[in-house]
């Protein structure tokens, strides 16, 4: 080849990579690549495509990861000679498609590190692919496994070396799983000790990351005091290693911080500016992370409109991930597929040519009858061929339909565990609960993933106050209408200071029939949610409700407090809410509870409960503790139901006065 072609062709190898790349504006990257363009060597270009890749993993990773796969793809032909460098090349890999979020691209790369590692036998690989399939997996929010992982990890770690400096992030990611499970003490205590061995080592990265994780447990915890400190010391070393994918992650938290100061506008432009950042690195991630922030906060002032419409970009974006990832393996399948159909023609081509060739040494009248025979064979073997083409063919479809509709299944389910967590973020725990309230216990069954009946809990003026609710419908309408609700009794007692129980539920109606628009069309009105509603000191128990009765067992006698028969929600006959007072014994038991378990079939004849024979239930477990109560309950509940499907959501709460 002359050397004018060279050049040419080195020239038009720059330009593809630039194209390719067209997003990064870095001279220095862009150096690189001409310098890569013009070195034969792999051993040289692979690391200068870690070199690129190393220079924008944090600020650009997209581009990161073009030349991570690069890099892979040169010391995968060199891997007896770099063996070890072959194994940083795919953790590499899965960890810039768990940054953009590109999930199922990163697991074959962690899943051939597994393998590969363990053709070397070497454990210290293994912890290191361990780590990052920690992570992977707690990125989707598989904390058990991930959990697993990490400690393995630390296991392999302590065995090789007890003084191992590297185990203070293996430390960092297990508080965020315990935080993420609800367990703040543990998480406070490995972050604390992850910060101290960053302050050891004095890595900035490790010093933004385990400041900004100490400010959200602050936020999780409540106690927000220090997380100022915290989150702008976080921001600070983030900004200093221009970290810009965890910088968004900053600004997000500080985002929330204000959010619970109920700042809102302070809120809305932190997660502006984290919005901007996650925009500017195309970090799927952070920015499905912003947009919820985006709906918590305006949820929170009230603006449904505007929740909505973060909650759904939130959920297209998932879908967007997903969709892409549908996309890629169709296209997979078809350029198999039509892989597979061009080596058919191919050995159908040589089959031919051999046997043109055998027959070339035979009488010409034999030839002319063997081509008479192939002529005839081969029409039939046209017509079998072409059928068995159009049969796979339609197998193929099949199978790609099949496999799309599996997928958009998936995509829905994920969706609505999605809004489970939300759910189950915005309802108190029974953890938490039992913390605030002694003696309580809760039976709680949603039907579907996500549930239409909700409980919340409060604190005002020297009372507190419980409620138990059933929406309209289960599944997801009930759940939207579950949010709500939390909302405004949020906002009713916390805000406005309201502690008398038939105030709040007026407040509660005038509230959801004002956000959902209610005209007083008939079609509208069975939009809204029975509630009991119970305010009590150490004296005293107020009581009102919207079709949902509270039971209180006192000497042994079942008092039943009736609710007023009409919802939350427009109603024909709409009045004011009433209230019932009963003054408290140490030994009452308080039960409030949905319809779910009164309408549940089972029995000898396949009937409902009903509330007689439930109250029966109550009565003959009032004389147990919280905790024995609710298994005694939950027995009967299944002895009940044995092989029935369960007919509703399910909330019963009980309290020993």
């Amino acid at each position: 080849m002359s050397l004018i072609k060279k050049y040419i062709l080195a020239f038009i190898c720059f330009l593809s990579l630039v194209n390719s790349s067209a997003q990064n504006d870095d001279p220095e990257t862009t150096a690189l690549i001409l310098k890569a363009t013009g070195e034969p060597l792999d051993t040289v270009r692979e690391r200068i495509y870690f070199e690129i890749y190393a220079r924008n993993r944090n600020t650009n990773p997209i581009i990161a990861r073009e030349f991570v796969y690069k890099a892979n793809a040169i010391l995968k032909r060199n891997i007896k000679t770099h063996p070890r460098a072959y194994f940083y090349s795919l953790i590499e890999c899965s960890a810039v498609n768990r940054t953009l979020g590109n999930y199922a691209e990163a697991l074959p790369f962690i899943n051939e590190a597994f393998r590969f590692s363990d053709s070397l036998n070497n454990s210290h690989l293994t912890s290191i692919a361990y780590g990052e399939k920690g992570l992977l997996l707690m990125y989707v929010g598989d904390y058990e496994k991930a959990k697993e992982c990490f400690l393995k990890e630390i296991q392999i770690k302590k065995m090789r070396d007890p003084k191992d400096s590297t185990i203070f992030g293996t430390y960092n990611n297990l508080a965020i799983i315990f935080a993420n499970t609800g367990d703040m003490a543990k998480a406070e205590g490995y972050f604390r000790d992850a910060l101290q061995a960053a302050i050891r080592r004095g890595q900035l990265s490790s010093l933004g990351n385990g400041y900004n994780n100490l400010g959200v447990i602050k936020i999780m915890q409540k106690n927000l005091d220090s997380v100022l400190y915290f989150l702008e010391k976080g921001m600070y070393y983030r900004k200093k290693t221009k970290d810009i994918p965890n910088l968004s992650g900053s600004y997000n938290n500080m985002s929330l911080y204000y959010k619970e100061l109920k700042d809102y506008k302070k809120a809305i432009k932190y997660a502006d500016t984290a919005l901007q950042l996650a925009n500017s690195v195309q970090s799927k991630t952070e920015l499905i992370e912003v947009l919820d922030t985006y709906h918590n906060i305006y949820q929170e002032m009230g603006d449904y409109k505007n929740a909505f419409r973060y909650y759904k970009q939130r959920a297209d974006t998932l879908k967007k991930i997903e969709s892409k990832r549908i996309d890629r393996k169709i296209s997979e399948y078809e350029s198999s597929f039509n892989l597979q159909k061009k080596q058919e023609e191919l050995n159908a081509s040589k089959n031919e040519l051999l046997l043109k060739e055998s027959e070339e040494s035979k009488q010409k009248l034999k030839i002319n009858l063997m081509v008479a025979v192939l002529l005839l064979a081969g029409g039939g073997i046209f017509m079998v061929v072409n059928r068995n083409k159009k049969i796979s063919a339609a197998n193929n479809i099949i199978s790609a339909q099949k496999k799309l509709l599996e997928e958009k299944h998936k995509d829905i389910t994920d969706s609505i565990n999605y809004a489970q967590k939300i759910q189950t973020a915005l309802i108190v725990s029974e953890k938490t609960l039992s913390s605030r309230v002694d003696n309580v216990f809760v039976m709680f069954k949603p039907r579907d993933i996500v549930s239409g009946d909700f409980y919340w809990y409060g604190e005002k003026n020297g009372f507190k106050l419980l409620a138990v609710a059933d929406c309209t419908g289960h599944g997801v309408p009930g759940a939207f209408m579950s949010m709500i609700g939390i909302t405004l009794l949020n906002q009713v007692v916390n805000e406005k200071g309201i502690t008398s129980p038939s105030e709040i539920l007026n407040k509660l109606r005038e509230g959801i029939i004002s956000s959902l628009n209610i005209t007083g069309d008939i079609s509208e009105k069975r939009d809204g949610m029975d509630v009991a509603l119970i305010a009590w000191n150490k004296n005293e128990l107020i009581y009102s409700g919207a079709n949902n009765p509270c039971v209180v067992i006192s000497n042994n006698e079942i008092i039943e407090l009736k609710p007023d028969k009409q919802p939350i929600g427009l109603y024909e006959k709409q009045q004011p809410f009433t209230e019932q007072k009963i003054d408290l014994k140490k030994v009452d038991s308080i039960y409030m509870f949905t319809d779910g378990i009164v309408d549940q079939f089972g029995g000898p004849e396949s009937k409902k409960v009903k509330i007689k024979l439930f109250k029966e239930w109550l009565s003959e477990i009032a004389i147990y503790d919280s905790m024995k109560q609710k298994t005694e309950l939950e027995k009967k509940l299944t002895d009940w139901k044995k092989d029935l499907e369960q007919t509703d959501d399910i909330l019963v709460i009980g309290i020993k006065a």
